[in-house]
């Protein structure tokens, strides 16, 4: 009986330390969420700014570009006031609120597939390119992506208000949860299908890009080759937001897909590691993506500069 009841407080006792080792680990992990959101939040905004210095910054690869930057933005900022603001800190309306994220994320996605359309339209069909994309279109484009997006949050708005007027007594929460997480379901779907659109886009404009290279290999110096290289180098750009996103973005729905899924957490484990993993790989693409921006793109790297000259000029 003694060595039970030794046995039984040994369990107990590595149980409790395990437990609070993990506490500690999401307390740490939480932090890093933290401060990692915040660091992205900064080189997106230098760069928004940069593109009021750009010439051509109302073509559709820019704008585009500025909608990416704006979803990267408004989704670290969201995402930090969700993880520091406890949940039900807004009553009913929480879930609503807590909601945004998937709206910004879903908005890059679109975006990011209509910057992938722009580039096959000016790689495959450039005498085209000028009917097809106009500044017209490229603005009905992203209104209809951030109306599209914004269902996210339309969805439990609406859900919330109908079961308000519907009777007083019914408990909108367990709805709204189930609400919550078909959002993420969603989100999930629209992730898979978008990056097999781009994966699929890309291989297209890849040999298409290859066959002109190929064709133009003579006349290196001729404005057909500048050309050529331009939208390579476009392409290129492109092609590291899309491996960006997938390498951050990816683990969240392979983890939902596999059983794992942070809505749902049963394994305290999973729940305090696992979540705040994922969570910092989002946020890790936050930071990568105006990395990319400055590092590939010439005319904002010289838009900061000149950013940087007049502030310190009106200093």
């Amino acid at each position: 009986m003694n060595l039970t009841e030794n046995t039984s407080d040994y369990e107990e006792y590595w149980t409790y330390d395990l437990s609070e080792d993990l506490l500690k680990t999401q307390h740490i992990l939480t932090i890093t969420l933290i401060c990692v959101g915040v660091a992205a939040i900064i080189p997106n905004l230098l760069f928004i700014l940069s593109l009021t210095q750009v010439r051509d910054r109302d073509s559709a690869f820019h704008r585009f570009m500025l909608s990416l930057s704006v979803s990267d933005v408004l989704g670290s900022i969201t995402f930090i006031v969700i993880m520091k603001c406890p949940p039900g800190f807004l009553g009913e309306i929480d879930y609503v609120f807590r909601s945004t994220p998937w709206m910004f994320f879903t908005g890059y996605l679109l975006t990011l597939s209509c910057l992938t359309w722009n580039q096959h339209i000016a790689v495959c069909k450039p005498l085209s390119y000028n009917q097809v994309v106009t500044r017209k279109k490229v603005s009905a484009t992203l209104i209809y992506i951030w109306l599209i997006s914004s269902l996210q949050i339309i969805l439990p708005f609406l859900v919330n208000v109908a079961l308000s007027m519907y009777s007083n007594e019914v408990d909108p929460v367990p709805l709204l949860e189930q609400v919550s997480v078909v959002e993420m379901h969603i989100w999930m779907v629209v992730f898979i299908f978008s990056i097999l659109y781009n994966i699929f886009v890309n291989l297209l404009i890849y040999y298409r890009l290859e066959h002109l290279r190929r064709k133009h290999s003579t006349s290196r110096y001729s404005h057909d080759s500048s050309n050529i290289v331009k939208k390579q180098h476009a392409f290129v750009t492109v092609l590291l937001l899309l491996l960006a996103s997938i390498f951050c973005r990816l683990p969240f729905p392979l983890a939902n897909i596999v059983g794992l899924s942070i809505a749902d957490q049963r394994d305290q484990e999973d729940q305090i590691i696992l979540q705040p993993s994922l969570y910092l790989l989002i946020f890790g693409n936050f930071l990568v993506d105006p990395i990319i921006y400055f590092t590939r793109m010439k005319d904002v790297r010289k838009g900061l500069q000149n950013l940087v000259g007049k502030c310190l000029y009106n200093v």
